[in-house]
């Protein structure tokens, strides 16, 4: 049918017209990209739907927040080589704010939009809160960053692969044997129960590998200094520091403890190992990650350094545990989906079947260890993890998760 003809006038408004709804149609697919936009699961399967609930303006935020920026950047890329097996990602972010009460709200929102299919949980502080009322849901939590031993391991829908607790602690104490250290210690902050909660679980450990506990010492974020806490460690005789402390605090502990003549190493895993912190003049670190390095030489994470690079993204935002266990969540997500025929539509019971038949997964070695699932029961628990030092201004590892730590009982 032939096209009708308009006059100059209408047909520079409909070319004003036209900018416009491209320009909407353009900021649509970015939104949806990046998690800004609402949207809905397209009842002809071509779209799947992933929330997200983050610490990310809250307490301690800092790294969960930058863990946001990276599903985004791989939602981002996985769009551009054509979405899950022709889907297209759409992330929904929810900031939890390190609250309870908010982290309730926004996983009931989830729970009760079914277009949602899955969740990525990057809130350590209040995981617990929603523990048992996403398990009583359809809802899976198909990965992210977390410790809570009720949660994790201990609850169906939530499908870890991260290092579970206790290991999470026990390997930090390995790779203080593993460092020659026989006196070991804690600073944790003061603010938060808990950083505290794992002493007797470190204790615990402290003693299945032969060495002695030189004790805990609380430190409050809102010091000018630290010298009384670092003179009661030296005075203890402590030749490893483990520091359970905010990203923000541990350079500035390290330092006086340093300046105080301290000589020993310090520990430092999840949140607390950053560039800040490995900078630090004259520290020596040995700890474990949870979470893949995001240094190790292997394909696998140099195509995540490369994805990270090539969609512009912080190195402050991709380089934590907390960052490669969301990168990691998102690649076994997307691995595992797209096995689902094109042109079925992605639901929660997709998911839910599709994770219940994943048996000894490793992604390449981006898992600490080989992960299967049953759907309806607990994740198994990993008690493997990654160990890696400091050397020359530079953090190395071997990529061969470590297995044989202190497995310390539940």
């Amino acid at each position: 049918m032939p096209l009708p003809r308009f006059s100059p006038t209408r047909r520079l408004a409909m070319r004003r017209y036209g900018l416009v709804a491209m320009t909407m149609v353009a900021l649509s697919a970015v939104l949806a990209a990046c998690g800004g936009g609402a949207g809905s699961n397209d009842p002809n399967g071509s779209t799947v739907k992933i929330g997200v609930l983050a610490n990310v303006t809250g307490t301690v935020g800092k790294q969960e927040g930058g863990a946001t920026r990276v599903l985004e950047a791989w939602a981002r890329n996985v769009n551009a080589r054509g979405g899950i097996g022709g889907r297209e990602v759409e992330l929904v972010i929810k900031d939890t704010r390190a609250d309870a009460p908010t982290t309730a709200a926004a996983a009931e929102e989830f729970i009760a939009d079914e277009s949602v299919v899955g969740v990525f949980s990057l809130t350590f502080s209040t995981e617990g809160s929603v523990g048992q009322q996403i398990a009583d849901s359809d809802l899976p939590v198909v990965g992210g960053a977390g410790f809570n031993p009720k949660v994790w391991g201990a609850l169906p829908n939530w499908y870890g692969i991260t290092t579970s607790f206790p290991n999470v602690t026990g390997i930090q104490v390995w790779a203080a044997a593993e460092a020659g250290a026989t006196k070991l210690s804690q600073i944790s902050c003061a603010e938060d129960p808990s950083c505290v909660a794992s002493e007797s679980t470190f204790k615990s450990a402290v003693d299945e590998v032969g060495a002695s506990y030189a004790g805990l010492v609380k430190v409050a974020a809102t010091a000018p200094n630290y010298t009384a806490e670092c003179l009661a460690i030296a005075d203890r005789g402590a030749d490893f520091i483990q520091l359970g402390l905010a990203e923000a605090i541990a350079p500035r502990v390290a330092e006086d403890c340093i300046r105080q003549g301290y000589t020993g190493s310090f520990g430092a895993s999840s949140n607390s190992l950053t560039g800040t912190l490995t900078s630090v003049p004259g520290i020596q670190l040995n700890g474990g990650l949870n979470a893949f390095p995001w240094f190790m030489e292997s394909p696998a994470a140099q195509n995540y350094r490369d994805v990270m690079a090539a969609q512009k993204v912080s190195e402050d935002d991709w380089s934590s545990t907390p960052a490669t266990a969301a990168w990691a969540s998102a690649k076994l997500f997307e691995k595992t989906m797209s096995g689902v025929a094109s042109g079925t539509t992605i639901t929660r019971d997709t998911v839910q079947d599709a994770y219940g038949a994943i048996k000894d997964e490793t992604l390449d070695g981006l898992l600490p260890q080989p992960v299967t699932f049953t759907r309806g029961e607990p994740s198994p628990r990993i008690d493997c993890a990654w160990l890696y030092k400091l050397e020359n201004g530079t953090l190395v590892t071997s990529g061969e998760p470590q297995c044989s730590a202190p497995k310390i009982a539940s």
